[in-house]
């Protein structure tokens, strides 16, 4: 009897270990999206997360708010949580920049989301999972 207690034991480890393994494959993430505007009536928000490939891909959009604001060089962020593998690599999209300078962020400037998508779909480029968003698909 205690021979059979061990073989119980001994697999119920290996199935928590197995099912360990690929919980650590998706989990929580917290994705950032940072970037400088040159008043202060500007924001950002993330609109969408995809995976594409194996990379995720973060396409968020700098709006304006009202007519103007005060002219100081003022910090944008949004963060969103997604369930996504902890080593895929990010690419950031940003539409909605209507100045000509910017420094500091890794990010490809596109006109807007739909010519993001059109782009992807003249160069076959499919959205594997939508994480957080809208579907557009």
């Amino acid at each position: 009897m205690k021979q059979a207690k061990l073989i119980v034991v001994i697999v119920f480890v290996m199935l928590a270990a197995v099912s360990g393994a690929h919980a650590d494959e998706a989990q929580k993430r917290k994705l950032t999206v940072k970037c400088d505007a040159p008043a202060t009536n500007y924001s950002i928000k993330i609109q969408s997360v995809w995976r594409v490939g194996k990379e995720l891909w973060v396409v968020s959009k700098i709006i304006e708010h009202g007519d103007g604001g005060g002219a100081a060089i003022t910090p944008l962020k949004d963060s969103v949580e997604v369930d996504a593998d902890k080593d895929l690599p990010v690419k950031h999209y940003i539409s909605g920049k209507t100045w000509n300078w910017w420094t500091g962020v890794e990010a490809e400037f596109i006109k807007s989301r739909a010519a993001l998508l059109e782009q992807m779909k003249e160069d076959k480029v499919e959205i594997g999972e939508v994480l957080y968003g809208d579907d557009p698909r």
